[in-house]
């Protein structure tokens, strides 16, 4: 390597060229959600409440003992609840949905805040999540992974 009297760095064949930048060093695993009108935003935050109310509920209900004094969310519907919300997260997050509410195994693991690998590793332990396998890829029922969730005491936002 050669440097001329300018400090810049040249090679016998000439100056250097900067590297070109990989695809992926501008990869954004999160493309900000596409604009949603204002009734998808009032559903997007109900979602976000109802979610956070199940917990607090949870929270209440642990620390006065299992004894609530105010009437608690009935585990049905805190399943409904949390399932809206997967729902909302998904798109607003461009996860594909099945038409009958499925994700991909890489979606779920997003959703559940956990790897893909946690998940294959459960199903290899046979505790797994009930999941299904069509065309070699694995998918989770929406459904399921509220029921995880709430099973699990987890209040997390997706928004």
């Amino acid at each position: 390597m050669i440097t001329d009297g300018g400090g810049s760095a040249k090679t016998e064949r000439g100056p250097l060229r900067p590297l070109p930048q990989s695809p992926k060093a501008n990869f954004d695993p999160w493309p900000p959600p596409p604009p949603m009108n204002d009734l998808q935003r009032l559903d997007a935050e109900i979602a976000a409440v109802a979610g956070r109310l199940t917990g607090l509920l949870q929270r209440r209900a642990a620390l006065a003992g299992g004894a609530p004094s105010s009437p608690a969310v009935p585990a049905q519907d805190a399943v409904a609840m949390k399932e809206r919300e997967l729902r909302v997260a998904c798109r607003d997050r461009g996860l594909p949905l099945t038409g009958d509410d499925h994700v991909l195994e890489a979606d779920a693991a997003v959703l559940l805040r956990r790897s893909a690998k946690t998940l294959r590793n459960w199903r290899a332990e046979n505790r797994p999540l009930a999941f299904r396998k069509r065309a070699g890829r694995i998918e989770y029922a929406l459904q399921t992974l509220a029921q995880h969730l709430v099973a699990s005491g987890r209040s997390d936002d997706f928004s």
